[in-house]
């Protein structure tokens, strides 16, 4: 019988490092996963005042934006420890997969708080697209050519923030709001056939355990600390019990 480290060693040495080929391949589809979590964060605010005429409830309207980057931020510091526990292919997938089924749910809402909810699970999505990326990259491609690889991930969030508003607006005039997120369906599945024939794993897997109660911790303080931040001086005052409950939570205990 094999011991874990002989097993580990096994599979250290059937991994290769990626060639040129591969690293470009690889990054193309990468490019569009990045583009599909930064467009989603500018392309949705042009269509509000469209959607609030539909859906109604303009006083909650900023949680559409907000659950979506509650729920990206708190659930991005985890995808890191799941793609070493199992990969980080299918991971990817399940980062995809969420994204695009909360752009499902988010195009067929039917009101506000439907629509508040599903970006939120949108978000979950999100939140392991960037982080899996710059991962990936950190896996394939060696530390004095990591620059240049980066430079473009900056470009592509840059040219998002231009695009992302007009792109919303031009959809929501010549079909309806519903379709800003019902477009991210046939280029996540590009992105999905493109990584699925071209990505595999660079790195040995490690059979680490999960601190889950520290990962809900985790979690915990940093959503409460968006929320003081979000909120406060808006709907509650920087004095008022909701709020300085939420900034004595937002610290992890010692």
């Amino acid at each position: 019988m094999s011991t874990p480290s002989a097993t580990l060693a096994a599979s250290t040495d059937t991994i290769h490092p990626a060639t040129e080929h591969e690293i470009r391949r690889v990054f193309a589809g990468l490019v569009i996963v990045l583009a599909l979590g930064a467009i989603d964060q500018s392309i949705v605010a042009t269509a509000l005042p469209r959607i609030v005429s539909d859906l109604g409830g303009m006083s909650h309207l900023s949680w559409v934006v907000t659950s979506y980057i509650l729920a990206s931020t708190a659930t991005m510091p985890l995808y890191g420890k799941l793609s070493d526990q199992y990969g980080r292919k299918p991971v990817l997938y399940f980062a995809i997969f969420m994204f695009l089924f909360g752009s499902v749910l988010c195009g067929a809402a039917n009101n506000l708080l439907e629509l508040i909810v599903f970006r939120a699970i949108q978000g979950v999505g999100a939140g392991g697209l960037l982080p899996l990326a710059q991962i990936i990259i950190g896996d394939m491609v060696p530390p004095t050519q990591r620059g240049k690889r980066q430079g473009v991930v900056a470009g592509i969030f840059a040219l998002c923030s231009v695009v992302g508003p007009v792109l919303g607006g031009v959809i929501t005039d010549l079909l309806s709001w519903h379709w800003i997120f019902f477009v991210n369906l046939p280029v996540g599945a590009v992105a999905f056939v493109i990584i699925s024939r071209t990505l595999r794993q660079y790195t040995p897997l490690h059979a680490r355990r999960i601190d889950y109660l520290g990962s809900l911790l985790m979690t915990s303080c940093t959503v409460a600390l968006l929320l003081v931040l979000t909120l406060g001086g808006g709907q509650w005052p920087w004095t008022s019990t909701p709020i300085m409950t939420l900034s004595a939570l937002r610290w992890p205990p010692a």
